[in-house]
């Protein structure tokens, strides 16, 4: 079909001229014009695919021509596997293997460098972390305001056993445990020289264990400790401790760099387990500065510890807001059963 249109171009002022101008849009394709628009595209890039539905692109005198497309045809099936997921790689975990992890006693221990500064931050700790045994080593108590700070630290249904370095400042071991877990002092605790020992027998549902918090200073002209002279105590202490027939754990802060196994000092504190058929669970840095310094052992046998502790950051503030301390805390999961919350009867008119 050829359309006429009145124009002036090419034409004189004042002259009305008609001629036919020719377009591409018509239902019958100019040759010539539709021959230079397909000149223009790359057909490289396109893949060819057959009309299934010849009726929507015949329509009366219109030509048919192959559509190319990057689009496919995607049947039902091709659908249905684009969005099943894949679980072959999920494991299914009983409900009864996670109500028996949350039901184990959970034990924290930490290097706590004064619990003075930071009393609300521990206290927090082991309330966030539902923990019902928290094992502290460096609590630098032994002043005049110790009573006040050892109820800051204490929080309500929770029980503390502590001792003070005497007659020196700094050290200290404790133990704050949820008061329905019966723990007392061992009435036959050693005092040693050169690390400070708590000592407490533990009771959980008739199943009874040895719990013992260490901290051994580092060495120093100061207090003119000796590395020779720590393990022949130490020694002396696994002999007598090796013999109870009750389950044993030890935690604390033993100041060596546990990490470096050919060290002469980690050797020999190796050999010193291996003789007493004990093992060290810890395995990784427990200090901002990278080195293993806490400790949890038991015995070689020992099915108390199935697991290595995890290892946190205790994430502790002073009372101006500021991080304070500089080990990290570890989280221990007991297999023993955790024990009956405590009922209170309250009287009221």
């Amino acid at each position: 079909m050829k359309s006429t249109q009145k124009t002036r171009r090419g034409t004189k002022v004042g002259r009305n001229f008609s001629r036919p101008i020719r377009t591409v849009v018509t239902s019958n394709r100019v040759p010539c014009a539709y021959r230079s628009f397909r000149e223009t595209i790359s057909y490289n890039n396109l893949i060819h695919i057959t009309p299934q539905y010849s009726s929507i692109l015949t329509v009366n005198s219109i030509d048919t021509h192959p559509i190319k497309t990057l689009i496919r045809h995607r049947s039902d099936e091709d659908t249905h596997k684009t969005f099943v997921r894949d679980t072959s790689y999920l494991r299914k975990i009983p409900r009864a293997a996670i109500s028996q992890i949350i039901d184990r006693i959970s034990l924290i221990s930490l290097n706590a460098r004064s619990v003075k500064n930071k009393s609300t931050s521990i206290c927090d700790l082991m309330l966030s972390n539902d923990a019902d045994i928290l094992a502290l080593t460096e609590t630098w108590l032994g002043t005049s305001i110790d009573k006040q700070v050892i109820s800051e630290i204490t929080p309500n249904e929770y029980s503390i056993h502590q001792i003070s370095r005497k007659g020196k400042t700094g050290g200290g071991v404790a133990v704050i445990h949820k008061s329905n877990i019966e723990i007392k002092r061992s009435k036959h605790a050693q005092t040693f020289t050169h690390f400070e020992l708590l000592e407490c027998d533990v009771v959980v549902k008739s199943q009874h264990f040895r719990l013992c918090v260490i901290y051994r200073p580092p060495p120093s002209r100061t207090n003119k400790l000796k590395n020779t002279s720590f393990f022949e105590e130490w020694s002396e202490f696994l002999d007598r401790l090796v013999v109870i027939p009750n389950e044993l754990l030890i935690t604390g802060d033993l100041n060596f760099h546990l990490d470096n196994v050919n060290a002469s000092d980690t050797r020999k504190f190796n050999e010193t387990l291996l003789d007493h058929r004990l093992v060290q669970h810890v395995q990784g840095p427990t200090h901002n500065k990278g080195h293993t310094l806490d400790v949890v052992i038991t015995r070689d046998n020992s099915i108390i510890v199935q697991t290595s502790p995890s290892i946190k950051d205790p994430c502790l503030f002073d009372q101006n807001g500021n991080l304070s301390g500089d080990h990290l805390a570890l989280f221990t999961s007991l297999k023993f059963s955790k024990p009956p919350k405590q009922r209170h009867t309250v009287s009221y008119r």
